[in-house]
């Protein structure tokens, strides 16, 4: 008789609370949970609408809206769901990294 030694993953679901004082005017850093790269969020309002950014490594994803009554709370959680370490950053910091991904595309 041979014993063979394994081990089995335990997935544990927790519920967990991240405050935030105004959902239209966040901006977020995170690490991405598969390779610990650093990603941001940003949400802001100006005359123009609403703006989402989200950034990682040499990417830019953006997400606009005319008006500024659209919900950002599912963009916030999708966020808090995918990364860990997560720090609310400020905007000049967010601008900052954006401007970097910016001048790596346009190189």
């Amino acid at each position: 008789m041979v014993k063979i030694s394994y081990e089995k993953e335990k997935f544990i679901t927790e519920e967990l609370e991240f405050c935030i004082e105004d959902t239209k005017n966040i901006f977020l850093e995170g690490r991405t949970e598969s390779n610990n790269r650093l990603c941001y969020l940003g949400i802001w309002t100006n005359k123009k609408g609403l703006k989402e950014v989200t950034l990682s490594d040499n990417n830019i994803y953006f997400d606009y809206s005319l008006t500024c009554s659209v919900s950002t709370e599912i963009t916030i959680k999708n966020f808090l769901r995918k990364h860990t370490a997560i720090k609310a950053i400020s905007k000049d910091m967010f601008f900052s990294k954006l401007d970097d991904i910016k001048t790596i595309l346009e190189s």
